[in-house]
């Protein structure tokens, strides 16, 4: 057998140049942190849910811009070679015909998340009004960003189906009503027979409007007690009420979810949502607060959630959004309620400040240990101290 004739000084070079590679590689993962082979962004209307047409500007963190990227079918997919060319946060603005621009940044170079979504305001808002029907809601397919049409929706002994624009709503008379406020139930929308989503509902005399996505997973994780009793609505707003002295919150609020589309708690959010600040209380106030409250307690519901979400503008949570969608900040999700909004409007702008800043108003849906005799329901936390005004566990 013959053997293969070897010389030394040549392996040597060989090993040398394979020990070189290997160490430059490793420098320019050092110089160059890893960042993601894309990101989509897309673009859909804050009010209906429904996906539109925008397009968005790149700019570097001086507000160089980088590059203009054309409208784009309700979605915009910027690629790993245009998130290099930025070496620090990147400036984004989305706009659309119709809407009002909205500013946001992320950050290649800090845990980008997969999809960006900017929830853009139509400039002709429709006025907020409680006299709309019972429930109302839009079903869409993320996947392919458009309403789904013929989707049976069933509520207990209610049904109806969705129209074109993926629309339903229930008129319920108000025995009905009165029969099942403050009750959980469960929605159930099928497609030919087959059920395709579900979520519970915590039904209420107030009206409700739903913006569905299939497939997400809406946990059902709000601070409210389910079972709450409902108190006697009020105006939401009386003539000559007093208002607080109106300082500038931020334009817009970074808020992270689960990659389906479902809330997330800080260190598991994958994708980011990007609306108004005034969008972002309105699709947070109801489940946070009851919406059947009286006006006075969801206008002071309204600041407080307003101020936290504009606390963490300015100091947030990660590189890449500013907030989390679950009680570990507070919820948030599309869904929302004619009151609550009613109480949004009529503070929009108000925000609590200290030394000329928002302040974190820490609110607590904890009851200090104190057991309603009349609720059936049993202390929700022994470790608290009857009445002691403090937020949360001491433990």
């Amino acid at each position: 057998m013959r053997r293969p004739i070897t010389c030394p000084s040549l392996i040597h070079r060989a090993r040398l140049r394979s020990l070189f590679a290997g160490m430059l590689w490793t420098a320019l993962l050092c110089l160059f942190p890893t960042i993601a082979a894309a990101l989509e962004i897309e673009f859909r209307d804050a009010r209906s849910g429904a996906w539109i047409s925008a397009s968005v500007s790149i700019a570097d963190a001086d507000g160089m811009l980088i590059e203009q990227l054309p409208t784009g079918a309700a979605g915009i997919r910027i690629d790993e070679f245009r998130l290099r060319q930025s070496t620090g946060p990147m400036q984004l603005q989305a706009e659309a015909d119709g809407y009002r621009p909205i500013h946001s940044t992320i950050d290649p170079h800090s845990s980008l998340p997969s999809t960006v979504t900017f929830w853009l305001d139509p400039i002709a808002m429709p006025a907020d009004s409680v006299a709309t029907p019972w429930l109302t809601g839009r079903v869409y397919d993320p996947q392919r960003r458009a309403p789904m049409a013929g989707v049976d929706i069933a509520l207990e002994t209610l049904r109806t189906t969705t129209d074109a624009a993926g629309a339903f709503a229930f008129d319920a008379s108000p025995y009905l009503l009165d029969r099942q406020a403050g009750r959980a139930a469960v929605l159930e929308l099928r497609l030919d027979g087959r059920l395709i989503h579900s979520r519970t509902l915590l039904l209420s005399t107030d009206p409700t409007d739903l913006i569905i996505d299939v497939g997400s997973s809406r946990k059902d994780a709000d601070h409210r007690q389910l079972s709450a009793t409902v108190a006697d609505h009020a105006p939401a707003h009386e003539a000559g009420a007093a208002r607080a002295p109106v300082v500038p919150p931020p334009a817009s609020i970074r808020v992270g979810y689960a990659s389906d589309g479902g809330i997330c708690c800080v260190g598991g959010c994958s994708t980011v949502q990007v609306s108004s600040l005034e969008t972002y209380t309105r699709r947070g106030l109801n489940d946070e607060w009851i919406a059947s409250w009286t006006g006075d307690s969801l206008r002071a519901g309204a600041i407080a959630y307003r101020s936290y979400g504009a606390w963490h503008v300015l100091n947030p949570r990660t590189a890449n959004y500013d907030i989390c969608s679950s009680a570990c900040c507070q919820v948030n999700d599309a869904d929302t309620s004619a009151s609550t909004n009613v109480a949004v409007s009529a503070t929009v702008g108000i925000v609590l400040t200290s030394d000329g800043n928002p302040f974190r108003s820490e609110y607590s849906a904890e009851n200090n240990a104190w057991d309603d005799p009349n609720d059936g329901l049993p202390c929700s936390n022994a470790d608290l101290s009857c009445g002691n005004g403090f937020v949360g566990s001491p433990a």
